[in-house]
């Protein structure tokens, strides 16, 4: 549902015998999964040494401290992912220089609603274990998501330099 890229025609045909998930397919995005998992960790343990926790302490179970933390690195895992299908349009070109995709934002949006729902609805809340999150919790959740951009725009920013 996306626009061709741009000079796709320019380049050469892959090897029929190779396969479509090469190891450096894999690789790609095997580590930026580990980026992403990593960065999800961070905002847990930081949001629970802002609410005064220690490696020593202990954490209730069913908790607001412990509730509290894995509701925002719930959102962070979420939007990260989100943020990262507007990465993955293209291996080389920068999105900011691609068509939008109406149809993945629109997509996108859908999803951030269902995020919101189930941060915010009461009973969503119940069944699920989370907790509302604040204006303060929701900038690290996007800043926290928009460094996997930063990321990979840099990596395709290094790959169209060689």
């Amino acid at each position: 549902m996306d626009h061709k890229e741009k000079g796709i025609m320019n380049t050469p045909p892959r090897d029929p015998k190779s396969h479509i998930m090469n190891k450096k397919f894999v690789t790609h995005f095997v580590l930026l999964g580990i980026y992403m998992g990593i960065v999800t960790i961070c905002v847990y343990i930081y949001d629970l040494y802002s609410q005064g926790w220690t490696w020593q302490m202990q954490i209730e179970r069913d908790g607001y401290m412990q509730m509290h933390a894995s509701t925002i690195a719930f959102a962070t895992l979420v939007i990260i992912q989100l943020v990262n299908a507007f990465n993955a349009r293209s291996a080389t070109t920068s999105i900011f220089r691609l068509k939008p995709n109406f149809y993945l934002i629109g997509a996108v949006c859908i999803s951030l609603l269902m995020v919101i729902s189930i941060v915010y609805v009461p009973f969503i809340q119940a069944k699920t274990s989370v907790v509302a999150l604040d204006q303060s919790d929701w900038i690290i959740v996007i800043l926290a998501s928009l460094s996997v951009l930063v990321v990979e725009e840099t990596r395709k920013f290094i790959i169209k330099k060689q």
